[in-house]
């Protein structure tokens, strides 16, 4: 079995015109949000065997913080230039090239890469990924190579705003 948790940036910064959009860091409001979605995840005694994320500012920041509620060290953190602006099937590549090794990542990425992720997966499910939100994934595949073509259910969606889910575990 093997899991896969979809982490969309926290709420970033516009305040900045003469920052690209790479270089945006988060506001306040990401900031904040980031340390609630770790605690979360800490109460659902998530872990990661291992981390990528985008190298853009919002969401390597993210990746930062969050990962220290789950206890994965943010040196350990895979910045992959490919999941900044990527198609879902670059994503596809980066969890069927992964160690078998692990068997729980997370993605620190960015809509619309990571809806269009789920959707591809997801028949169902129509909502927006929101700034902060994971989207957990369980798969029935023994080896992350056969990740697309395995059985895949949601063990849960959660976001900032979500407050009937925030205490589940």
């Amino acid at each position: 079995m093997k899991t896969v948790y979809l982490v969309r940036h926290a709420k970033s910064s516009w305040d900045y015109p003469e920052l690209t959009d790479f270089e945006r860091p988060l506001n306040k409001r990401g900031r904040k949000n980031a340390p609630e979605m770790g605690e979360r995840l800490k109460s659902r005694k998530v872990k990661f065997d291992l981390a990528y994320s985008s190298p853009a500012i919002r969401a390597a920041q993210t990746a930062r913080i969050i990962t220290k509620y789950v206890h994965y060290g943010r040196k350990q953190i895979t910045y992959l230039e490919k999941l900044y602006h990527c198609e879902p099937q670059d994503m596809i590549e980066v969890i069927e090239a992964t160690d078998e090794q692990n068997e729980t990542i997370a993605i620190f990425g960015h809509n619309p890469s990571l809806n269009g992720f789920v959707y591809n997966f997801f028949n169902d499910f129509h909502e927006n990924i929101p700034t902060c939100g994971v989207f957990a994934i369980e798969s029935d595949a023994e080896k992350w190579a056969d990740f697309s073509r395995s059985k895949m259910k949601c063990v849960f969606f959660d976001y900032p705003k979500n407050k009937q889910d925030s205490n589940a575990g």
